[in-house]
């Protein structure tokens, strides 16, 4: 249990350094605590909350004006001891009373528009004449939308209410959760799933970190609401990787005011001087742009690259002491057992074994340690190594190799805007998978028809083997690369104007059309390529040094005994 405790303390820190923002909204709100009212002035439930208010805004009358604030006693929300609490844990917290008289939807979309780039939102229920949750919904509804349309992404969005917390599942929950079903009905990967007062957003039966949580006023009052909404945020993002992917944006936002100190507005001229001597080569002038562009991510990324390569808080974020704590925080319970595969075996520990085999980094007990949990060592450290925990999770092993090799995919790609062919696109053409091999520099600044060079995944469905993947629509997409590659040249037309071969997009999905016919079942025709994905610069660059040491081996007529000898 204390390694449990270690772990979410761990999780806690990492997660606030990271949070900074939360709104707050509520048309209830106010400051000072209600019950600092005279016995006979606290107002009642059933006052009238939509009469006028000439205060400030925030539900306070005119400083002459001695009547209390005209506002529903259960559904008060005191701003000012929320604000000050989110204070304590360094985090801003903005408060919004909305006013739908004037133009409901302009105030739906504002507060969707706030909500949607705060790091929590805590939204009331009732903040409507009808009273019946429907701007909450309305604003819930645009935000999942919007995150499913992103290909997913974390979010928390606490409903802080006065209704009876018995009313919550039936008037609340399945009401949201029937809404949120009819609004991402369009996107096929994503589902609801619904428990205890939270509605979870999965993706293909995942959880992806999108929750909205019903909290009641009645229970808790808003100086300790900020740790509840922050225990929960943690509930979501607790993990080895989730905490090192927060741990290096909290680092990156630390750093983003020391990163504008060092390229200040005072570079310009060194920068414009760049530019305008790209302009001075002919062949690179149309390109002039792009040139800056690529220049300008490549000096911004490796700085970024250099905070976290020598950040302490990421470092300690995948520690020795934290990898041996995980076993005990992913199964507190301790329910069930971790399957370990390794090759054609595989062996069941518990979490004491399995932090037992984390905690090993010496030679010098690591096979006698392996041997003790009967594992047999050889075996161990030839085979293929995979760690599951109740039900199959192929799937998250193809997502982390996926993530590793590729920059971008299909999957997570929505706009409509083009994508150019080049080093390390993935393209599908019928039922064979190609990669684009051709060098940068001569993907860019084309003004006439060029041939692209191309090799060929040999993988063959059923097989074990394989060395790339990649994420796509119809799911993940094996690819094999061998030493002898087969490598394809095709032909296409560069644009215009950018000097690039750039794609189609045609029924929701990104083509590149080759130039020349070729011959497909004794009929010519033009060839178009689909467009998958990009493999990152270190994977593709590795792939183009292979093929070219293979097209530059030299075979010699030896004879047979020295070559014999030679091996």
């Amino acid at each position: 249990m204390a390694n449990e405790e270690n772990f979410k303390t761990s999780s806690l820190i990492v997660a606030t350094s990271y949070l900074q923002t939360v709104l707050a909204v509520d048309d209830q709100l106010g400051f000072g605590q209600i019950n600092n009212f005279p016995d006979d002035e606290i107002p009642s439930d059933d006052m009238d909350s939509s009469a006028s208010d000439p205060g400030d805004g925030f539900g306070n009358q005119d400083a002459t004006d001695n009547t209390p604030p005209k506002v529903e006693f259960s559904h008060y929300l005191d701003y000012q001891m929320l604000a000050n609490s989110f204070s304590e844990m360094g985090l801003i917290c903005s408060g919004l009373k909305p006013d739908f008289s004037d133009d409901y939807d302009k105030c739906i979309y504002n507060i969707y528009k706030t909500a949607k780039n705060a790091d929590l939102a805590i939204l009331d229920w009732e903040m409507e004449k009808q009273k019946d949750g429907s701007a909450a919904r309305a604003v819930i509804n645009e935000l999942a939308k919007s995150d499913c349309k992103e290909g997913g992404r974390l979010r928390l969005v606490v409903i802080y209410t006065g209704v009876p917390e018995v009313h919550f599942n039936k008037d609340i929950v399945d009401v949201l959760a029937n809404n949120l079903k009819d609004s991402i009905a369009q996107f096929d990967d994503f589902s609801i799933n619904v428990k205890l007062n939270e509605i979870d957003l999965v993706k293909n039966g995942n959880s992806c970190g999108w929750r909205v949580v019903v909290l009641s006023k009645n229970s808790i009052e808003p100086d300790k609401l900020p740790e509840r909404v922050v225990n929960e945020f943690v509930e979501l993002t607790s993990g080895m990787l989730s905490n090192s992917a927060l741990t290096c944006v909290a680092e990156i936002r630390d750093k983003t005011h020391n990163l504008l100190f060092k390229y200040n507005k005072k570079l310009d001229f060194a920068f414009i001087s760049h530019v305008l001597g790209v302009m001075s080569l002919p062949e690179s002038r149309p390109n002039t742009h792009n040139v800056a562009f690529d220049y300008t991510v490549d000096l911004i990324s490796e700085e970024i690259r250099a905070i976290l390569q020598t950040s302490e808080k990421l470092k300690d974020s995948i520690s020795e002491r934290n990898l041996t704590e995980w076993p005990k925080h992913i199964n507190s319970g301790n329910d069930d057992k971790f399957k370990i595969n390794f090759g054609n075996d595989n062996k069941e520990l518990d979490n004491d074994e399995l932090s037992e085999l984390l905690a090993l980094n010496s030679h010098h007990n690591y096979d006698q340690t392996l041997t003790d949990l009967g594992i047999t060592p050889s075996k161990f450290k030839k085979g293929a190594i995979s760690l599951r925990l109740g039900e199959e999770q192929d799937n998250f092993m193809m997502n982390l190799s996926s993530l590793e090799q590729t920059r971008r995919n299909v999957k997570l790609y929505n706009s409509q805007l083009p994508v150019s062919l080049k080093q390390g696109t993935v393209v599908e053409c019928g039922n064979d998978l190609y990669v684009c091999v051709q060098p940068l520099c001569d993907s860019l600044r084309l003004k006439v028809e060029t041939d692209f060079i191309f090799i060929k995944s040999t993988y063959e469905d059923g097989s074990k083997k394989f060395n790339s993947v990649i994420e796509s629509d119809n799911g993940f997409l094996k690819m094999l690369f061998v030493p002898n590659f087969i490598v394809k040249s095709f032909s296409f037309y560069p644009d215009k104007g950018r000097g690039e071969v750039l794609s189609e997009f045609i029924e929701n999905n990104h083509f590149f059309t080759s130039s020349a016919y070729h011959c497909h079942e004794g009929v010519p025709e033009v060839m178009k390529f689909k467009w998958l994905g990009e493999l990152k610069s270190s994977v593709s660059q590795s792939l183009s040094n292979s093929v070219a040491s293979q097209l530059l081996r030299v075979g010699l007529d030896t004879n047979e005994w020295l070559r014999l000898h030679s091996r």
